[in-house]
């Protein structure tokens, strides 16, 4: 879905819904439970605590993302793609410590 808004100009729509792929897949591999009445920032926090991959920047996922989606910063393709890499990240990540 992230792809098809990218491709219509919606990049904070993008950027909305890799976030939340983000915490999906943290959800759907145990790592973190996505609870839907906490903000960001709880979210945030029960991440750096857990044992959910270190190397991705979820700090800097969540800022970038609350300023573009609660302060209507204009966003771009340069910051769909930077989404794109933590997700990507995040899953490469999860699957090699399945194997």
């Amino acid at each position: 879905m992230a792809s098809q808004l990218e491709s219509q100009g919606k990049f904070r729509e993008a950027i909305r819904c890799l976030y939340l792929a983000v915490l999906m897949r943290l959800d759907e591999s145990r790592i973190v439970r996505f609870e839907r009445t906490e903000t960001n920032w709880e979210h945030f926090y029960r991440i750096e605590t857990s044992a959910a991959p270190k190397e991705v920047k979820y700090r800097r996922l969540t800022q970038k993302f609350d300023l573009a989606w609660y302060g209507s910063r204009p966003c771009n393709s340069d910051d769909t793609t930077e989404f794109r890499s933590e997700y990507l990240k995040l899953t490469e990540s999860i699957r090699s410590k399945i194997k």
